[in-house]
């Protein structure tokens, strides 16, 4: 995982984006689980483990709320795919909250729908609108994965057109 997603770590070239500073990675063990079927009937399980909090890392306008409290093991996927949401968020409005849990995190976690149009950002489909906020559920069990974000439906359109 990496920990520090931001605007200012991606480099945009080309159409294509390129994620930089690495300082702050991690990899995430994985562990294969026993499967009560015949081994040639199905391949093993991939799961992966949780991380033991490591302090309060990355920046705190797209800090998830996990790393943020730095309490309880965490997924580093989900961290990652939480800063994904508050930088597509940012790119998209220009807005970005001080740190996790003040006034503006706790509107767009809770009602961004209502909260774009209150800024006068009346310009975003509804399917973009979805792709953030279920990037930027509070219960990281919740939230998109990786390959959901990637099959979600306005990704699906953006890359058609």
């Amino acid at each position: 995982c990496h920990r520090d997603l931001s605007p200012e770590n991606l480099i945009v070239k080309d159409g294509k984006a390129l994620i930089i500073d690495m300082g702050m990675c991690m990899q995430i063990p994985v562990f294969e689980e026993e499967s009560t079927r015949p081994p040639e009937s199905t391949p093993r399980q991939k799961r992966r483990r949780l991380l033991l909090p490591q302090g309060v890392v990355g920046k705190l306008p797209y800090m998830s709320p996990e790393t943020y409290r730095n309490a309880e093991p965490f997924d580093g996927f989900a961290i990652d795919m939480w800063t994904a949401g508050t930088t597509l968020f940012f790119l998209i409005s220009g807005a970005k909250y001080e740190h996790p849990f003040d006034p503006i995190f706790e509107a767009m976690t809770r009602d961004l729908a209502g909260l774009l149009p209150h800024w006068g950002i009346d310009y975003l489909s509804p399917q973009c609108i979805d792709l953030m906020q279920r990037l930027m559920t509070i219960d990281p069990r919740h939230r998109l994965t990786l390959e959901e974000a990637l099959a979600h439906p306005w990704l699906q359109d953006v890359a058609q057109s």
